[in-house]
């Protein structure tokens, strides 16, 4: 983790007036490749009603105030004010691993026709309020709208020794 002089020289770097001038990120939601761990925000299996959905300690305690402090520098730059607003896009590279056919967060090695959200209607819908719970909560804890939201990240690739989940395009459609 950088601390907070190198985070702020980062943020200025991105988004002030003498750096890029960014006005949008993407968010994943859940784990990633580039996370220090693997999580989801519903790890307990057959929670179909989400009960038990949380951000974790990695999203309260890192993630959202560096999301905070984006947002701060952004806001600060005179740029800021000749653009629109900051814009987020989030996307999951995979479903909690109970919702999916492997059950596993990863695809492991040679099992991509595996590495799928479970082809069941309550399965899709939970998945779909999961994503939809994620966008409410984030937008709570850091008080921004987020601006919009892929399915899933690479959706034909399955990663085994990182969080990915397979979605051919007819799938994905459906889903959709």
């Amino acid at each position: 983790l950088l601390n907070e002089t190198t985070q702020q020289q980062i943020l200025s770097m991105y988004f002030s007036d003498d750096g890029h001038k960014y006005n949008m990120a993407r968010l994943p939601i859940g784990s990633s490749d580039f996370a220090l761990m693997s999580f989801n925000y519903a790890p307990y299996p057959n929670d179909y009603d989400l009960d038990n959905f949380k951000l974790t300690y990695y999203d309260t305690q890192h993630i959202i105030p560096f999301i905070q402090s984006s947002l701060n520098s952004f806001t600060s730059s005179t740029y800021s004010k000749l653009t629109t607003d900051f814009m987020f896009i989030a996307s999951p590279w995979s479903a909690p691993g109970w919702m999916k056919e492997n059950n596993e967060m990863t695809c492991g090695i040679d099992t991509c026709l595996l590495c799928k959200l479970k082809d069941d209607n309550r399965t899709k819908t939970t998945y779909a309020k999961y994503i939809s719970q994620f966008i409410t909560e984030y937008n709570k804890a850091i008080n921004h709208s987020i601006y919009g939201i892929t399915p899933q990240n690479e959706p034909e690739y399955c990663p085994q020794f990182y969080e990915g989940m397979h979605f051919d395009p007819q799938t994905e459609g459906e889903f959709i």
